[in-house]
């Protein structure tokens, strides 16, 4: 499953990292639910969804998610200037 998308060193635009996690893990369907509304801009609902990620292997990529949405949303968009 896609985790997230991030900018490597030596690399043009972001770069997709997935993970194989077990059907069975406890924070599967949030952590989709959660990735899901990111990819759709709703912001809101994806932190909600993420933060109900607090077990399972899907626990700390939830946490890393969230700090970097919390992050890009504290940083004004330049790029459009």
């Amino acid at each position: 499953m896609r985790l997230d998308d991030v900018e490597l060193k030596g690399f043009a635009g972001r770069r997709a990292i997935h993970a194989v996690v077990p059907g069975d893990d406890p924070g599967l369907a949030s952590f989709i639910a959660g990735r899901h509304a990111l990819d759709q801009r709703r912001l809101a609902e994806a932190l909600e969804e993420l933060g109900r990620v607090d077990r399972g292997a899907l626990a700390r990529a939830a946490r890393v998610v969230t700090e970097g949405v919390q992050n890009a949303s504290r940083t004004p968009n330049t790029s459009n200037a």
